[in-house]
C-alpha cells in the first residue's frame, strides 16, 4: 500500500502527540548551502558536505516547529567532524564521520525549532 499525501502520521514523544498528514511533511528534495560549516535551512533540507579537514558543523535558520533535514557527507581523509549538541539515536558512535573514501547519510530533526535537535545516521 502506498503512503497517500492525505495519510495521517502521529508521534508520540514525551508525553506531547504531534500529527501531520503526509502532504505537510518537510520535502527532503530542496538542496542546501553551506557556508563555512554552516548548514542554512532557510535555503532547504538537503545537504552534501566533503569532508576534507576537520569540521565543525552548525544548523542555522531552523524554522519554527517540527522540520527535518538530511546531510550527506562524503570523507577524504581521516578527519574529525563536530556537530552541535543534540540527542544522538542509534548510541554514543551515531554521529560519527564517515571512513576515509567513504559517505555517510545523516538525518535530523527538531520539534520546536532547534532547542532540542535529534540526529541519526545511516551504517
Amino acid at each position: 500500500m502506498a503512503v497517500q499525501s492525505t495519510d495521517l502520521i502521529i508521534v508520540q514523544r514525551d508525553a506531547t502527540l504531534y500529527s501531520a498528514t503526509v502532504g505537510d511533511l518537510p520535502s527532503v528534495s530542496s538542496a542546501g548551502t553551506i557556508t563555512s560549516g554552516a548548514l542554512d535551512l532557510s535555503t532547504g533540507n538537503s545537504f552534501k558536505y566533503a569532508l576534507t579537514a576537520n569540521a565543525t558543523l552548525t544548523f542555522s535558520n531552523i524554522p519554527a516547529g517540527f522540520s527535518m533535514w538530511h546531510l550527506t557527507v562524503t570523507a577524504t581523509g581521516t578527519n574529525t567532524m563536530t556537530l552541535p549538541t543534540m540527542i544522538e539515536m542509534g548510541g554514543a558512535a551515531a554521529l560519527d564521520p564517515p571512513a576515509d573514501g567513504e559517505t555517510r547519510s545523516y538525518t535530523f530533526w527538531s520539534y520546536d525549532g532547534g532547542t532540542t535537535i535529534y540526529g541519526g545516521a545511516s551504517a
